[in-house]
């Protein structure tokens, strides 16, 4: 077998810049397609690969706008009131699960938390006293020392000496908790995107004070058009396109029960894949979902040149020569196939490779050379 030599590939010179008509883009293809246009099949069936362009049938999928947004977005809010005395954080802030986000003065909660104490021990005291006089009298019952009556009293004060018991108890574990709300934490990691309190200010039970969002779990929020929501329930498929050509296919959504009878949509949310970068709340995306199928003509994505805005590929004509063809192309499929819109029909054969054919045709015009 003989190998390729390197031999220069024929170049195309575009101007830099959108060019101010089609027609320039097509001549420069040309000049490329050129030297392959009375290339024989003979010559080209024996090096070049071709491929038959066949339809496929594919998902019918109907495209919709789509925003991102945060799954774990909330409010923090006051628990306890008090002046804050102390505010780490501020807007676009990352923070972690955990993290003290502020303090509140715990001058007044610290108080409380020592009274309860108190008021627990001295219920446990109480109850103590309260246990050993109920079996003292019930001892003395045995015996027909004391009176029933004496016997129901102490039985009262034992019920009542545990039910003060829990009480302070209760109270205690309160205390604790009010304590606790002056430290208030992030609850998850994430963003700070709003703050609505400054040092020094007075905070009541349900007062804002920060609003966040984590941006390790996100999904996309879109309606579908009443018309469309029964295909969609039946196939439950959706891929999401991003600016940037990322497409994540996703067969598990959900779908509202009900419509919003203003728009006559049902609201749908998409969760993305975890750690996914490159999107953030708000962004705009596009969904595709599937509602159908269709008969798709396809073909490998290395055999279409690609010049600015214009795309061919090379085609074995019914003559038996290889020659340029320009397309309309659509879009890439997972596999590696190009979805071809116009310039190209069923049974039709395209070269896999296009520099393979630069490279026979080079070979050719060498072996012309005296």
């Amino acid at each position: 077998m003989t190998n390729k030599p390197s031999i220069p590939l024929p170049s195309i010179s575009l101007p830099s810049g959108r060019l101010p008509s089609g027609r320039l883009l097509w001549v420069s293809l040309l000049l490329l397609g050129s030297q392959l246009t009375m290339l024989p099949l003979t010559l080209a069936a024996s090096t070049l690969q071709l491929q038959t362009v066949k339809k496929q049938t594919e998902p019918r999928e109907r495209l919709l706008d789509g925003h991102v947004e945060a799954v774990n977005r909330s409010t923090v809010s006051a628990q306890t009131g008090g002046i804050i005395t102390e505010i780490n954080v501020d807007v676009d802030d990352l923070v972690q699960a955990g993290t003290v986000l502020l303090r509140i003065r715990d001058t007044q909660q610290q108080a409380q938390l020592k009274q309860a104490k108190a008021n627990a021990a001295s219920a446990n005291a109480k109850l103590a006293e309260a246990r050993k006089r109920f079996r003292r009298i019930q001892g003395l019952l045995n015996k027909n020392l004391v009176s029933r009556a004496a016997f129901d009293t102490a039985q009262a004060d034992l019920k009542t000496a545990t039910a003060q018991q829990l009480i302070s108890l209760a109270a205690n574990r309160q205390a604790r908790e009010q304590l606790a709300y002056t430290v208030v934490k992030a609850p998850f990691t994430g963003v700070v995107t709003k703050r609505y309190v400054e040092i020094g200010e007075t905070t009541q039970p349900g007062q804002p004070l920060l609003t966040g969002l984590s941006l390790e779990r996100l999904r996309v929020r879109a309606f579908i058009p009443q018309q469309l929501i029964r295909a969609v329930r039946k196939r439950h498929k959706v891929r999401v396109l991003t600016d940037d050509g990322k497409d994540f296919t996703i067969n598990t959504f959900t779908i509202y029960p009900y419509a919003d009878p203003k728009s006559n949509t049902f609201q749908v949310r998409i969760p993305l894949p975890q750690k996914i970068t490159g999107l953030y709340p708000g962004m705009l995306v596009k969904v595709a979902f599937a509602i159908g199928q269709q008969q798709a003509l396809l073909v490998p994505a290395n055999a279409v040149i690609q010049r600015s805005e214009v795309s061919a590929v090379y085609v074995r004509t019914k003559e038996g020569s290889i020659s340029l063809r320009q397309i309309r192309r659509g879009r890439l499929r997972d596999n590696g196939m190009i979805e071809v819109l116009a310039g190209l029909e069923e049974g039709e054969q395209v070269v896999v490779n296009p520099l393979d054919a630069v490279w026979l045709r080079s070979q050719k015009t060498a072996g012309k050379k005296p």
